[in-house]
């Protein structure tokens, strides 16, 4: 592995331990990006959409939300 290469002594977190960790970061980004768009009254949000269709012949729906505040 390339980890293992560029830092031998390293060891690798768990699957278990990467995905609390994930979930947490997780959790306080959305905090964060809450208070910025609920707080700030100079916060701008656009929303942008997209439909598909997979080879399968399912369809999907994407919505993807950025914003832009004060700082």
């Amino acid at each position: 592995m390339l980890l293992n290469l560029l830092e031998p002594n390293y060891a690798l977190p768990c699957r278990q331990t990467m995905t609390i960790r994930l979930r947490e970061k997780q959790t306080r980004m959305k905090d964060n990006i809450k208070s910025d768009i609920t707080n700030d009254i100079n916060t701008s949000v656009s929303l942008t959409s997209d439909i598909g269709t997979s080879l399968a012949n399912e369809a999907y729906l994407s919505v993807t939300a950025n914003y832009i505040n004060a700082d």
